[in-house]
């Protein structure tokens, strides 16, 4: 999209020719504004409501403001910021998906990871999961052959590791198939008492929806 768009906008930008884009940014808004009054009203469901809302109004608002012969800098302006809102509303909803073809949610074990002390080191077991990272606050990286011992280490499933004790386990939301339990186990001195940081994570990420 942004590849189409973006020469049309600029060009737009530089020409400032007003009315020629007007008509199809009205039915466009027209369309996403339908689609909010749709969700609003239970018509339809899983539409992020105040995503199209966004949408809605800055498609509509600069699409009046191009047919109305107004400068063309002010009208793809009100777009842009609109657009933008839109986007930052998306991300806030389960809609979003940092990843592709995954089987268990990075929110919650992520925030958990946040509240580890910066000097302990944490390993993923398997694949890279960017999510994970953003959430955690710090690179979690995939855990090596040889990983240095002592270490947290985030595993999906139920069973703690050879050498690693149990200290967290996030059951997924009740949808049998689609995603898979994870757990931050501790990987080091079997003395150490295991660490209860459920009480540091909001009850709603503990049962959190993709992403």
């Amino acid at each position: 999209m942004a590849c189409v768009e973006g020469p049309a906008l600029a060009r737009l930008w530089r020409e400032r020719h007003t009315g020629q884009p007007g008509i199809p940014l009205l039915l466009l808004g027209l369309v996403l504004l339908l689609a909010t009054v749709l969700q609003a009203l239970a018509i339809v469901q899983g539409l992020p409501l105040w995503s199209l809302l966004g949408a809605g109004i800055a498609f509509t608002t600069s699409a009046i403001a191009l047919l109305g012969r107004r400068s063309v800098r002010w009208a793809l302006g009100v777009m842009l910021v609109g657009w933008w809102v839109a986007l930052l509303c998306l991300w806030a909803t389960p809609l979003w998906l940092w990843e592709l073809n995954t089987t268990w949610p990075t929110r919650a074990v992520g925030h958990l990871v946040r509240t580890l002390p910066p000097e302990e080191l944490v390993f993923i077991q398997g694949t890279r999961r960017p999510s994970l990272s953003w959430y955690g606050g710090r690179l979690v990286p995939p855990g090596p052959a040889q990983a240095p011992r002592p270490h947290h280490l985030v595993a999906p499933g139920e069973q703690p590791l050879t050498g690693c004790q149990l200290q967290v386990l996030f059951p997924p939301p009740p949808q049998p198939g689609q995603q898979e339990p994870v757990s931050l186990q501790w990987c080091g001195p079997q003395d150490r008492p295991l660490t209860s940081q459920r009480s540091k994570v909001p009850l709603n990420l503990l049962h959190s929806p993709w992403p």
